[in-house]
């Protein structure tokens, strides 16, 4: 079964990035589907309205629903706005979804010590330069 283009696609993706909060970000279509190609998602749905206990747990009727619905019930994020529409509107305008702040930064442990005996000597290094050649070279003292 043949599948859409990533142009005619409706997609989402869950990041977690550095800052331990997830964002998501948004694709949508930028032209129509040739011959009315469905989606996967939309094919998995279809075949999931025929089996009682998936029809009850997957009950959306295409996967714009369900990214509308899983849109809807996240907090407002750094776009503002409440409500099911607004927060589509605003998923679509911005390209995702991310947190309005930042959490606070875990604070910063000091390194521990390691004991004396462990330890490594220190050499003292220095920098000497001969005039013969352009490049410096560094030797212990």
């Amino acid at each position: 079964m043949p599948e859409r283009t990533y142009l005619e696609a409706w997609g989402y993706e869950v990041v977690s990035p550095t800052f331990g909060v997830p964002a998501v970000s948004s694709q949508q279509p930028v032209r129509r589907s040739f011959n009315d190609i469905q989606s996967p998602a939309d094919v998995l749905l279809a075949v999931a309205k025929n089996i009682p206990a998936a029809a009850a747990a997957m009950n959306w009727s295409d996967e714009v629903a369900f990214l509308k619905e899983t849109i809807a019930r996240l907090p407002a994020g750094a776009a503002g706005g409440s409500g099911a529409d607004l927060l589509w509107a605003r998923f679509l305008q911005h390209g995702g979804w991310w947190p309005a702040q930042l959490p606070a930064p875990p604070a910063a442990r000091l390194p521990r010590r390691r004991p004396s005996a462990y330890r490594l000597p220190s050499r003292r290094v220095t920098r000497t330069s001969s005039p013969t050649t352009c490049m410096s070279t560094y030797r212990p003292c």
